[in-house]
């Protein structure tokens, strides 16, 4: 029966974004943490700076893309002493101490510490023993830096470094602080390779040890710049669900990959950070919930090769339980463009992270590994296509049985998007399949989800030569024994200018929606981020904008399904994307749909068993919305469906006291029979092309050959509230 006829109705769509977008990562710093391949020294950072620590200390501000390279300032000390006396009070260090947001070196009686926070680094020089002859403290440090400063002569005011007659780094004026907290202005000079900061005779006299030094050393005008993000979600974890990774651009060749915990209210705490001098690009998250750890994995590009980064924790950061491996390129081999395939609880304990294997540019494959997240282990699938110009392969991101891999692949003149399944036992299908196959446009940003033998493929399509940009969907299912089907293609969005697919997320609980994100142009040079709900046949549903008024360009958006932990709380999804702001840059919002439900309501009068259940809420574009029957075992029963209500008397027909609550002329009969419990439930796939919005209304009919002279009753009606 042609139900989708009477279901078609168009209505203007809302949006459903239900808390104002967080900033990510703000007020957070980068824990010291010991060297990553490729870097040297300890590394700690904070929002607009990093810093190395070995025999001396580097400070590093974010430049941003304006920079070929990252620029330090570096400070070593070389002398801490009083006045006339001969000997220095420092040498090579006792001791070292590392806490996650402290770093000292230790000599007798004295201290050198490195506190992180969110904005600067803070130098402190802890004097614990007074002088045996009284005379000016002094602690000179050489300088090695790429930025400029004019040499100084002593002054109680900080000293600015710039590069390019821009200032960039401020090295504080210094203030001693003494045991009673009393604070003694120092002053600072700089001969243009030593920074000297002095401490009269008279003042050291007059304090009360210990003394405590305090410059500190900040960024004066940090870029905020980020490349990438991804997020996924921890299924199970009422704490921290959320894990979100992004790329910092320090310089153009020097990016960090940084990943936040974050839960719904906000809070947020670094679980994993890459810093070093290495340009870490395309960052991919997932979690294998049956070893409650997050994975994620990135690009380490190193000149001529690039390392492939493999990470797992759990969801708080533990470093003694973090996993981690490296696929090591050589030179010409490049591991990149990498995605990562999860587990849902019971689905298996290890995730798949696909990727591109270029070897010398002249061969591109699409590779599959098997990660063990508690073991750190890796076991290399066969290839996933050995054709040699197939690049940037997607994966499903949480698996339900099995993942689905796409990816884009140029044969000659024909541009293509195919698919291959990875098996539930991490092996691969026998058939590659063609999603999409044309002569005139090329297909790049290919993305899918999905589940239990039904998926969805997006990807953008530019157009060879003239014609029109688009966001492309196509539907599809792959079942058992390799049944493949194309269903619905669909264009998402076009236009002459270019739209970027970025995110897609598929609900896999009730296997009905898909979440897309990308962006489109505003203006000459900026550009927003829309996400669109699309309903089980792959048709849109609603639109967001998660950024709301749009001010500075945004981009890098990602997706994710969530199935909160809390019975009470409605299933939804995550949103992180990147903004080029001066102020923020990385942000999480929250997207549910619909943002408010209605229960369904009853209405008019009924004649027969008044006892009736609905599963709603009624979510635009659904799969599964269902209607119930409670009635007598084996009542012969059908459901009045319409969009108009009625009230129109049945005694003329024999039943008296009933109403058809349901507009017969544009309403659709369904039969269904009670099962021996006494309950019919009938299933009504909601129109998402065109799409049905607003109220729809259901009225069930069962024989009862007892009740009146036609032996027919019928319950009240239902209105129904679909969003």
């Amino acid at each position: 029966m042609a139900r989708s006829s009477v279901l078609a109705v168009l209505l203007a769509c809302g949006p459903a974004l239900s808390q104002e977008p967080s900033a990510l990562g703000r007020d957070l710093v980068i824990p010291i943490h010991t060297p990553e391949p490729g870097s040297h020294g300890t590394w700690a950072g904070g929002e607009s700076y990093k810093a190395r620590l070995d025999d001396s200390f580097r400070f590093y501000p974010v430049l941003g893309s304006g920079y070929r390279r990252s620029l330090s300032l570096g400070w070593r000390t070389e002398w801490i002493g009083f006045g006339r006396e001969p000997s220095r009070l420092v040498g090579e260090p006792v001791e070292v101490e590392v806490a996650p947001d402290r770093f000292e070196r230790r000599w007798p009686g004295v201290v050198e510490a490195y506190d992180f926070l969110p904005d600067l680094v803070e130098q402190t020089f802890e004097i614990r023993r007074p002088p045996t002859v009284l005379g000016d403290l002094v602690v000179v440090g050489a300088v090695d830096t790429e930025f400029e400063a004019a040499p100084r002569e002593a002054e109680h005011a900080p000293l600015r470094f710039e590069k390019d007659g821009k200032q960039l780094v401020e090295y504080g004026a210094a203030t001693v602080v003494d045991a009673n907290g009393i604070e003694f202005p120092m002053t600072t000079s700089f001969d243009g390779a030593r920074i000297e900061l002095r401490l009269p005779a008279a003042s050291v006299d007059a304090a009360t040890f210990p003394l405590l030094v305090d410059p500190a050393m900040f960024s004066l005008d940090p870029a905020r710049e980020i490349g990438m993000t991804d997020v996924t979600f921890m299924p199970g974890e009422d704490m921290w669900p959320n894990f979100a990774m992004i790329t910092r651009i320090n310089s153009q060749t020097d990016h960090d990959a940084i990943g936040y915990n974050y839960d719904e209210n906000g809070l947020t705490a670094i679980l994993v950070s890459d810093l070093g001098l290495t340009d870490s690009q395309r960052v991919a998250v997932g979690t294998v919930a049956d070893e409650n750890r997050f994975v994620a994995a990135w690009e380490q590009r190193q000149g001529f090769h690039t390392d492939l980064r493999i990470w797992s924790d759990g969801p708080i950061f533990d470093a003694v339980t973090a996993r981690n491996a490296t696929l090591v390129g050589v030179s010409g081999e490049h591991f990149r463009n990498p995605d990562i395939g999860g587990v849902r609880p019971n689905d298996g304990s290890f995730a798949i992270v696909v990727y591109d294997h270029a070897l010398l540019t002249t061969n591109h494959t699409v590779d599959a590994l098997r990660f063990d997240p508690d073991t750190a282990a890796v076991t290399h699938l066969p290839d996933v296509a050995t054709v040699a110009d197939e690049t940037r392969p997607a994966i499903s991101p949480i698996a339900a049985q099995e993942w689905m891999v796409c990816w884009n692949d140029i044969l000659g003149a024909d541009h293509r998007v195919l698919a291959r399944m990875i098996l539930p036992n991490a092996t691969l299908s026998a058939s590659v399949e063609t999603l999409r196959s044309r002569t005139n446009e090329i297909h790049t940003d290919v993305k899918v989800a999905g589940g239990r033998g039904t998926y969805l493929a997006t990807w953008s399509s530019t157009p060879i030569g003239f014609g029109v940009r688009a966001i492309r969907t196509q539907r599809f299912t792959w079942g058992a024994n390799e049944s493949f089907e194309l269903r619905q293609y669909r264009t998402l969005v076009s236009g002459t200018s270019g739209f970027r697919n970025e995110g897609l997320a598929h609900d896999h609980d009730s296997r009905s929606h898909w979440l897309v994100s990308y962006t489109k142009p505003v203006g000459t040079l900026g550009r927003e981020i829309e996400v669109a709900r699309l309903g089980w046949t792959g048709g849109m549903v609603e639109t967001v904008q998660p950024q709301g008024s749009i001010v500075e360009s945004s981009h890098a958006s990602a997706v994710a399904f969530v199935t909160p932990f809390a019975s009470s709380e409605e299933e939804h999804f995550t949103v992180s994307y990147a903004v080029d702001d001066s102020v923020n840059s990385a942000f999480t919002a929250r997207y549910d749909y619909p943002a408010e439900v209605f229960a369904p309501t009853r209405y008019g009068a009924d004649c027969g068993v008044t006892a009736f259940e609905s599963s709603g809420p009624g979510k635009a574009g659904s799969h599964s919305f269902t209607v119930t029957l409670l009635a007598p075992v084996f009542a012969v029963s059908a459901l009045t469906l319409g969009r108009q209500q009625a009230s129109i008397p049945l005694d003329v027909i024999g039943m008296p006291r009933c109403e058809l609550l349901v507009e017969p002329t544009t309403a659709v009969t369904i039969p269904g029979t009670p099962n021996g419990f006494g309950t019919a439930t009938i299933n009504v796939p909601l129109n998402d092309s065109p799409v049905l919005l607003g109220s729809l209304y259901t009225q069930w009919l069962y024989i009862d050959l007892g009740a009146n002279a036609l032996g027919v009753v019928a319950n009240q009606g239902w209105e129904h509230h679909v969003q």
